[in-house]
């Protein structure tokens, strides 16, 4: 059995998309005759899911090392702090900074997420996770290197690797790094930096991988077509939904699941068409139940509170994967926003496939160019409707409502959605992987 140095900062227990695709391809890589030996670190600055399997008991190999949080580190002496000493605006008994202070801060916050964190918060795992490396490719027979991002520090351990036993290396970007559509650089010296880094790194890897077509597109620009780049999407693992039953919910529910950053996936439209709705007589207030499965977002939480909306909505905060999962297929509809001033068409969510994987309708308030557009049409999992569109997502809340009311919604829909499972994502990897050690990567396309 051939075997790949899975280098990845998000995994079990941490939580997240991120965590489960790095986990998924470690347990079924086994199936196709790749044992991963996952590098990773013992804590690492996310949220805990100790629902989620790290695969020890199913042969797969973590190592664990140490990893300074820069990014923590850095918020308790300078960001969280006055220009006094003193913290700013949450200790108890501490008046607000001044405005001038404020400014200070302000200016001190910036200095430090652009040049405290290169490439990123995650920084100090780097050597701790090197030296580790090293005495697994000493101690074993590893055939190839993948690593994950974010954090591109992972990519920054793998390269090293790469220039110290140059193995085959796979870069995997579940988003792009320079060009992420919502990256904020408020430095152009700092973005030139990124983009050199990011060029040296491109230029060693043996192929790459990324999660959808216009991402993948934006690769081949970045290397001059000079790698190969292969699309695996994120997707659902259906044994993970194996003992959860539909039943019908005593309200019309919408569930949203997952982060909603800030007014980069701005819920007006949404809460907008609703309102009408409600106001217009088509939906009884006391029949609506709106849950957001995840961290609360402030943003958020103050447009719940403009709209007058806190009765029906609950904030669920940080759950299990399991729970997560149990609200989506307890849901009357679930919700995808994404705007097209905020995304470029090649995002395509994490939660979208997890949405397929649970078989409810799904509401997408997406411009009708973006790739998830087109998978939630091909599928036939639900509806898209243009973000700008108020009147379209009043009528698919009303349609949506009355097919709960008639007890049509109860249906689960049972396309064929095999070609999202992530077993079918760790077959490509073999593939790839199997490519690059073998030195045929120029034959694979995406």
């Amino acid at each position: 059995m051939k075997k790949v140095l899975l280098i990845a900062y998000y995994y079990p227990p941490l939580g997240g998309i991120g965590s489960q695709r790095s986990q998924k391809f470690a347990r079924y890589l086994l199936e196709y005759g790749w044992k991963a030996i996952v590098l990773t670190p013992e804590k690492g600055s996310y949220l805990l899911d100790p629902s989620l399997e790290d695969g020890e008991s199913k042969g797969i190999e973590v190592v664990r090392t140490q990893a300074v949080e820069l990014s923590s580190i850095l918020k308790r002496a300078v960001l969280m702090r006055g220009p006094s000493g003193g913290a700013v605006n949450g200790a108890a008994g501490v008046k607000p900074a001044r405005v001038e202070g404020n400014s200070l801060m302000n200016f001190a916050r910036r200095a430090v997420r652009t040049w405290g964190y290169i490439p990123d918060g995650q920084i100090g795992w780097f050597p701790y996770a090197v030296r580790a490396a090293r005495r697994i490719l000493e101690m074993q027979d590893v055939d190839a290197i993948y690593s994950t991002s974010f954090p591109v520090t992972a990519h920054l351990i793998a390269y090293r690797l790469k220039l110290l036993s140059n193995k085959p290396w796979i870069a995997d970007f579940r988003d792009l790094w320079t060009e992420l559509h919502y990256q904020d650089y408020s430095s152009g010296l700092r973005k030139r930096l990124d983009r050199f880094i990011e060029s040296r790194l491109l230029e060693k890897t043996d192929a790459l991988v990324t999660v959808s077509d216009t991402l993948a597109e934006m690769l081949r620009k970045l290397t001059q077509s000079q790698k190969p780049v292969e699309v695996i999407r994120n997707g659902f693992d259906s044994e993970d939904f194996a003992g959860i039953e539909y039943a019908p919910p005593a309200r019309w529910t919408i569930t949203y699941v997952g982060s909603f950053y800030g007014a980069n996936q701005d819920p007006t439209p949404l809460l907008e068409a609703l309102r009408r709705a409600i106001e217009g007589g088509k939906i009884p207030r006391e029949d609506i139940q709106f849950n957001i499965v995840g961290e609360p977002d402030p943003y958020v939480q103050s447009l719940i509170a403009r709209f007058g909306f806190g009765d029906i909505t609950c904030f669920t905060g940080f759950v299990s994967h399991r729970e997560s999962l149990t609200h989506q297929v307890r849901s009357s509809l679930l919700l995808l926003i994404l705007h097209g001033d905020k995304a470029n068409p090649g995002v395509i969510t994490g939660k979208i496939f997890e949405y397929l994987g649970s078989r409810r309708p799904i509401l997408g308030v997406v411009p009708s160019d973006f790739e998830v557009a087109r998978i939630i049409g091909e599928t036939g999992a639900g509806v898209t409707v243009e973000p700008t569109d108020a009147e379209g997502i009043e009528r698919q809340l009303i349609a949506s409502y009355l097919d709960y009311k008639s007890g049509s919604s109860d249906r689960l829909h049972k396309s064929d959605l095999s070609a999202y499972e992530r077993r079918v994502g760790a077959g490509q990897l073999a593939s790839l992987l199997a490519g690059v050690v073998d030195g045929k990567t120029n034959r694979i396309t995406s």
